[in-house]
């Protein structure tokens, strides 16, 4: 099974904005650690994904 991303951007004051990225086995553990990224002030853009293409992790056809 592929892992879920949850990818994020931060811009602090003053800083410029920073990418980063976490992956996650469960869904549940994804849906958890969105929750505490959209409640923090620093946080422009957060999201939950899988996937799609890629040369590092297994690919997935649906959305489950």
């Amino acid at each position: 099974m592929s892992p879920f991303l949850v990818c994020w951007t931060e811009q602090k004051p003053g800083e410029p904005a920073a990418d980063y990225w976490e992956t996650c086995e469960r869904i549940t553990a994804a849906e958890r650690l969105y929750e505490q990224l959209i409640n923090e002030p620093a946080v422009y853009t957060a999201s939950i994904c899988r996937p799609i293409r890629s040369t590092d992790y297994e690919v997935t056809s649906n959305a489950n």
